[in-house]
């Protein structure tokens, strides 16, 4: 039986140095730290940083665009790359 795993989460202040991070972890006992149990979104993001709009952005590359398909995209072609 397959079973859905549990994230469960706490931000500490970014601009902390290890040292305060490390004493704040020392104080804090894990049974005592209240978490959040994080869910995933609709674009399976669990810890939302920032909203954004990548869909609506033009792309750099689209194979669509490639074969004739489409033109919304900044290169029409787009080479393989490093073969060997």
């Amino acid at each position: 039986m397959k079973r859905k795993a549990k994230i469960y989460y706490i931000s500490l202040d970014d601009f902390w140095r290890k040292e305060e991070k490390l004493a704040w972890l020392r104080d804090n006992p894990i049974s005592k730290i209240e978490f959040e149990l994080l869910e995933p979104d609709a674009k399976h993001n669990w810890i939302s940083i920032a909203d954004n709009d990548w869909e609506n952005l033009i792309p750099l590359i689209d194979k669509d665009v490639k074969l004739g398909r489409k033109e919304e995209a900044i290169f029409k072609l787009f080479p393989l790359g490093v073969v060997t």
